[in-house]
Parts: C-alpha cells; sequence; structure tokens
C-alpha cells in the first residue's frame, strides 16, 4: 500500500483556542512520523513522509504529491488539532482517500477525537493499530 504521512505545520497558526505559536527557527524531523514509516516499510509498504513545517506547499502541490497515495495519515497534539482537522477536510474534497488522525491528542482525548474529517483515528502507538483503532 502506498501510504503519506503527513506533519501539519505548526508556527506562524493564529487560529484555534491556543492562540499563535512562535515562529520556528529550526526545524525538527517528526520523529513519530517517521519511525511508523519505518515500521510500515518493513511490512511492505511505500510510505512518503511529508512535513509541512519545513517544506510549505499550497494545498494544491499537496494534492499532486499525494495523488497516488492509497491513505492519508496525519499526526496532532492538541494545540494544532485544529489545522489537523483543516488539512483533513480540505484533502476529503479533493482526493477520494481514507485518512487517519493519530498523535498525542487521540491519545488523550479518543472519543472526541475521531471527527468527520476522518475515517479513523489511532490512539498510542500507530505500530499496533489493530488493537486501539476507532472507525467513523
Amino acid at each position: 500500500m502506498r501510504i503519506t504521512l503527513l506533519q501539519t505545520p505548526w508556527s506562524k497558526i493564529t487560529a484555534g483556542p491556543f492562540g499563535q505559536f512562535q515562529t520556528k527557527f529550526v526545524f525538527y524531523p517528526p520523529s513519530g512520523l517517521l519511525y511508523l514509516a519505518a515500521f510500515l516499510e518493513s511490512h511492505g509498504h511505500q510510505v512518503t513522509v511529508i512535513d509541512l513545517e519545513a517544506e510549505p506547499l499550497s494545498l494544491k502541490d499537496l494534492c499532486v504529491r499525494i495523488s497516488e497515495s492509497e491513505l492519508i495519515g496525519l499526526t496532532a497534539s492538541t494545540p494544532v488539532f485544529h489545522v489537523a482537522r483543516a488539512y483533513a477536510s480540505a484533502l476529503k474534497k479533493r482526493l477520494a482517500l481514507p485518512i487517519v488522525v493519530g498523535g498525542a491528542h487521540v491519545s488523550a482525548l479518543k472519543e472526541e477525537s475521531l471527527t468527520d474529517e476522518f475515517d479513523f483515528a489511532i490512539p498510542y502507538e500507530g505500530e499496533q493499530s489493530g488493537v486501539n483503532a476507532f472507525f467513523s
């Protein structure tokens, strides 16, 4: 399966309940997504990780990059969960792909995390999803 894992941007975000974040001056790789990508690749999947904080893409360019995927995964902490929802909503309107959300927010607030934008929510460790997945 061809899977794209997305880290949504979080700096300079003004919308949402947590206000504006500081501009990011250093980029750290999304280690959780990279770990999950390595696990998925070791099980025969083709995985692309896109960090939209480090590589800002327009929605059009993002859709082009992931158009060959069969599944989209997003990660979100609580302060940027609204950003993940916005990206998922926009991607759902343009691409007919299932969308999975995971990350710290989903682990902390399981049932509240499965909103209309997501087809699946996976709390805790993504590589153990068969045990923990929530389905819409």
